[in-house]
């Protein structure tokens, strides 16, 4: 661990997906000490919405800065000698100046958007180095760009691709509009499909409903599922399509997760074919879902070597924020 530059790493950042999980044991892997916390502590539905909602956070800034407090005191006790905040929903001049004091370096990922994660934009001078999978951000802000990743369960397909297209995300943004346009485009009898959109909270809920007009109930999931559901619609699909917020350029996790399954990824991400380049040829682009016309016969199996695997995983995502994080570097 000495000779890497790191003695002991937290990460502070969402509760989502469990990303922070699988992101910490494959740094553990590599030989770095490390940790994370959840940003916000608490994963209610309330807490989450205090740090989300910008008019909530100001009237809650007390809540706010005891959490930042608690932040600061758990990273000492941990013993942090850096601390990367990653795609963070608040942010302020107290909690990295205290850190500071203590000595311990800090660093920023983000995997949004600033345009969607405004928290940290006033804050980038204070951080020792940032980075970020938004092509569009790394060039305004001079950031480093690092993209996302895939994880283990992802990679390896399935020769019974009994399944034309897959979705599975949260129902927010553009998304139920596009699934519900989709599903009249390619009904099922004539094209077999996997939709899981989670519906979430009941604030997504009603949003949802309301953008879609209340037309069609049925296309909204109430639990969530496991990765290794996810994985296996994945690895028995042919198609998957990603949706990315508005004002979004970076590649989701669910992108590179598409890609490694050996399926062909169906995007509305302009950058899609220049960020997975030696996988641009699995990649279908849209601006709008009329423009899907999948042709059935032009799906083949992935043929990818070692290197070009590596690309998609999470060992290459790990490696590049150690070395974003690593002061032997510096």
């Amino acid at each position: 661990m000495g000779k890497i530059g790191i003695e002991k790493l937290v990460i502070i950042g969402p509760s989502f997906f469990n990303y922070l999980d699988a992101i910490k044991e494959e740094i553990i892997k590599i030989g770095v000490d490390t940790e994370y916390i959840i940003e916000t502590g608490k994963v209610d539905f309330f807490t989450k919405a205090i740090f989300a909602s910008p008019i909530l956070s100001k009237i809650f800034s007390l809540y706010i800065k005891k959490r930042h407090e608690e932040i600061l005191n758990a990273c000492i006790k941990k013993g942090a000698s850096q601390v990367l905040f990653i795609s963070p929903k608040s942010m302020s001049n107290y909690l990295l100046d205290e850190l500071k004091e203590n000595n311990i370096k800090v660093y920023l990922y983000m995997w949004d958007s600033f345009d969607n994660q405004p928290a940290s934009i006033d804050f980038l001078k204070k951080f020792d180095k940032c980075a970020s999978f938004d092509p569009v951000d790394v060039n305004k802000f001079n950031m480093k760009q690092i993209n996302l990743f895939a994880e283990e369960i992802y990679f390896g397909g399935n020769n019974k691709r009994n399944k034309d297209f897959v979705f599975v995300g949260t129902a927010h943004s553009i998304r139920p509009l596009i699934i519900e346009k989709l599903l009249k485009k390619y009904p099922e009898r004539y094209f077999n499909n996997f939709i899981h959109l989670y519906r979430g909270n009941a604030y997504y809920f009603l949003k949802a409903l309301i953008q879609i007009r209340f037309r069609k109930f049925n296309i909204f999931s109430k639990d969530s599922i496991s990765k290794e559901i996810i994985a296996t619609q994945f690895k028995e699909s042919k198609y998957v399509l990603d949706i990315t917020h508005p004002d979004q350029n970076g590649l989701t996790s669910r992108s590179f997760e598409a890609i490694a399954s050996g399926a062909i990824l169906v995007t509305n991400n302009k950058n899609a074919k220049e960020v997975l380049n030696l996988f641009k040829d699995r990649i279908i682009e849209y601006q709008n879902v009329e423009c899907i016309n999948v042709d059935e016969n032009s799906f083949s199996e992935m043929k990818a070597n070692e290197k070009e695997l590596y690309e998609l995983s999470l060992n290459r995502f790990c490696y590049e924020i150690i070395n974003l994080v690593n002061t032997r570097y510096e």
